[in-house]
């Protein structure tokens, strides 16, 4: 018998990081004309239109990533574990731009970043648990909240 494909539970994995994306989007783009480019960067810092795209793509692979990890077989306790983990990183995610660009404290929103970073950490090792291919899709996410953190660490001592 075949499995078929659910797009209902696709999109719902979507819709709490449609919220996210909403809430940073918001907080972020009032900032980038006004505070944002008032802030001395350093020379690795990318121009401001690819911000967008890199998050868009960083989401949707991260809804692949749970759908996969909700699509598997998996003991309910592992299932519980993935989605508290899974969920925590994506609220701290959503904090980070809006303590970053709306309150505009690079300080506090680094400490977030490096509590994000944990948290993308230990949903990559929950997912890895349940599905390989699930926590792979999180390695480009983790990989440029390390960038993230470069850049916010250089404007925090560049300003």
């Amino acid at each position: 018998m075949r499995k078929t494909f659910n797009y209902f539970a696709l999109l719902a994995w979507y819709l709490p990081v449609l919220i996210i994306q909403i809430f940073a989007g918001r907080a972020s783009v009032g900032s980038l004309d006004d505070w944002y480019e008032t802030l001395i960067k350093p020379a690795w810092n990318p121009p401001n239109w690819v911000f967008g795209p890199v998050w868009f793509l960083l989401y949707i692979l991260m809804t692949i990533s749970v759908w996969l990890v909700y699509s598997s077989k998996a003991s309910k306790k592992e299932h519980l574990w993935a989605y508290i983990i899974y969920f925590v990183q994506l609220i701290l995610n959503g904090a980070w731009s809006i303590v970053f660009f709306h309150y505009q404290m690079v300080g506090t929103a680094l400490l977030i970043l490096v509590l994000l970073i944990f948290a993308i950490s230990a949903t990559y090792l929950s997912f890895r648990r349940i599905n390989k291919i699930a926590s792979y899709l999180l390695i480009p996410y983790l990989a440029w909240c390390f960038y993230a953190a470069s850049l916010n660490i250089a404007i925090f001592y560049l300003n």
